[in-house]
């Protein structure tokens, strides 16, 4: 996992997902979309990009296991009073890494709406 910084703070357009997703994949910012960009259909995008770069997304609604793998998480800070989600990167229930160039959220209290699952498309195709 190499860490990648969000580039976009706006609210609706923001590229933490985007900065997650490449950190995972160990990509460059500029060879992942920012999907946010695509409003309401920004899962369809995902899968799209995802499945075109090897790989299937399964979002998962809980905590993701502790295994020692990474997964980008949505987290939903109290401190949001409209309840607005943020991508991070989580191994073994603590933030590795969060793309936010600010590290004021740090602090904050959170809690984990579920997990992005990338899995590699020939491995998928096993099951």
């Amino acid at each position: 996992m190499i860490p990648v910084k969000q580039t976009l703070t706006d609210e609706l357009y923001g590229n933490c997902l985007q900065a997650s997703v490449a950190s995972l994949l160990d990509k460059p910012l500029d060879n992942v979309p920012n999907f946010m960009l695509f409003e309401d259909h920004w899962w369809s995008a995902l899968l799209m990009w995802a499945g075109s770069n090897g790989y299937y997304v399964e979002y998962i609604e809980s905590e993701p296991p502790e295994d020692g793998k990474y997964y980008v998480v949505s987290l939903v800070y109290e401190i949001h009073k409209k309840g607005l989600s943020h991508a991070v990167v989580l191994k073994d229930g603590q933030i590795a890494h969060n793309p936010w160039v600010n590290s004021h959220y740090d602090n904050f209290k959170y809690r984990i709406d579920g997990y992005y699952k990338f899995i590699p498309r020939a491995v998928a195709n096993a099951r």
